[in-house]
Order: structure tokens, then C-alpha cells, then sequence
């Protein structure tokens, strides 16, 4: 069984969130999908800015579902 080796080194909040919005060039989008993968910390931290983009889209469109809007 193969076990996961121990993290040191962390990704920036600036680069979760470039992940997060979908501005990183597609090699950085690969590399940090890989850290993520096996960071429990940072798959924490990128869960949390990734919720702030949800709430953000959904406070621009006013909270359409249901409203009968799109």
C-alpha cells in the first residue's frame, strides 16, 4: 500500500483563487489540481473561496432560481 508523502509547502491564497476563477494558465491549472489533490489544507482553503465565487454569481444574478429567472 502506498502512502501519501507529508506536505510542507502550501499554495498562496492568490493562487487558489486564480484556480478557483479559472485564470490559470492550463500547465499552473494542472499543477495546482495535482497539490490539491493531496492537501487536505489547501482542498479546505480552495473549497472556501471557491463557495465566495458561488455566492458572488449568485448575488449578481439576485438569486434568479426560482424567481423565475434564468
Amino acid at each position: 500500500m502506498m502512502t501519501r508523502p507529508e506536505i510542507r509547502h502550501h499554495l498562496t491564497d492568490a493562487l487558489l483563487m486564480a484556480y478557483s476563477a479559472g485564470t490559470l494558465a492550463e500547465a499552473f491549472s494542472l499543477a495546482v489540481a495535482a497539490h490539491v489533490s493531496m492537501c487536505d489544507d489547501c482542498r479546505a482553503r480552495l473549497g472556501a473561496f471557491d463557495s465566495v465565487g458561488g455566492a458572488l454569481i449568485e448575488g449578481c444574478h439576485g438569486g434568479g432560481a426560482g424567481r423565475g429567472q434564468p
